[in-house]
């Protein structure tokens, strides 16, 4: 039986959208003749309750098979992004990651997401280890448009820099690893990031009805917890206008999300100076006041990110993308 194919809902900011799955019941009739909805999620969204057909003709009675999700982590992401001169091509940026998962999850991140734009020009993504390429886990960027910009609620679809455990490697409750790099032409912006465990195993007993229903049903959104990062988003040469509209959406996102510590005062301030009319063109020294502020890590980090979209944009401004 094919895996189902599966991409993502939860979020660590708490922005779960309702499941459109029905949620599981002890009271659920297991009539076969009656019970016509054969896919139920826990009211945890962790597991799935797959009802099957009973082992003989003549019972009456459906069977409830519970799988894991694999879905039951919390993760914590931090990025460190450098830019540096690529000679001819221009600016070349750097994005190294480092993934934790919470000692309170019960599954393993064993793959990694990060939903880019439909354009990724030269883009490449490496697992390093002692800051060299390693196989342990698999880096690369998706061919196809599945990415999902889950956190900002943008619906086109872009592609997904992504990179999966190639042994037994995951990232365990309480344990973290870096040396996730995706190098891209890209200049940094607020984006989604996608960390799951493993897939899926339908239950060998599911029945036609079933698979339909699944299919159906989405069961895809289910098994990935998403949050918000920082990674290849625009061309140095973008529109100012909509490069800023990325980062005032990412700031309201991060006022309202409580799985990625932040100081309120810090993403207020931080907003009010990106609304104030004409920024694109004072942004540097904006952010020049703002240079001891941060308080949390993604707080430099969007402080960091802003400052080489303000050089971006002092370049163009001079001519010079």
């Amino acid at each position: 039986m094919p895996l189902l194919h599966l991409v993502f809902l939860l979020s660590s900011c708490g922005t779960q959208i309702a499941p459109q799955i029905p949620v599981w019941s002890d009271g659920i009739s297991l009539d076969k003749r009656s019970q016509l909805q054969r896919i139920f999620v826990t009211s945890d969204l962790h597991d799935l309750i797959v009802l099957t057909a009973p082992g003989a003709p003549a019972d009456d009675r459906l069977v409830p098979v519970r799988g894991s999700l694999h879905n039951d982590i919390i993760p914590f992401v931090s990025v460190d992004v450098s830019a540096q001169s690529g000679g001819a091509s221009g600016v070349h940026f750097s994005y190294e990651y480092t993934v934790a998962n919470s000692a309170g999850a019960h599954d393993a991140i064993s793959e990694i997401e990060i939903a880019m734009p439909p354009f990724a020009p030269g883009t490449q993504a490496v697992y390093l280890v002692g800051g060299l390429p390693s196989r342990v886990w698999l880096g690369s960027v998706a061919s196809a448009l599945v990415a999902s910009q889950r956190e900002l609620g943008e619906t086109a679809p872009g592609r997904n820099v992504f990179w999966v455990a190639e042994v037994i490697d995951g990232i365990m409750p309480g344990k973290s690893k870096s040396g996730f790099r995706a190098e891209s032409s890209l200049m940094p912006g607020f984006t989604t990031i996608a960390l799951g465990g493993d897939s899926y195993q339908p239950p060998e007993a599911m029945d036609e009805q079933s698979m339909v229903q699944a299919d159906a049903l989405k069961l895809d959104n289910y098994t990935r917890v998403t949050t918000l990062t920082f990674g290849p988003t625009f061309l140095p040469g973008s529109d100012p206008t909509e490069v800023l509209k990325n980062y005032r959406l990412g700031l309201k996102k991060l006022a309202q999300c409580s799985g990625v510590p932040h100081s309120v005062a810090f993403v207020s301030e931080m907003g009010r100076l990106l609304d104030e009319p004409g920024i694109a063109i004072r942004l540097s020294a904006g952010l020049g006041e703002m240079k001891n502020k941060p308080i949390t890590p993604i707080e430099t980090e969007l402080l960091h990110c802003l400052e080489i979209v303000a050089s971006a944009f002092q370049n163009r401004a001079g001519g010079r993308n």
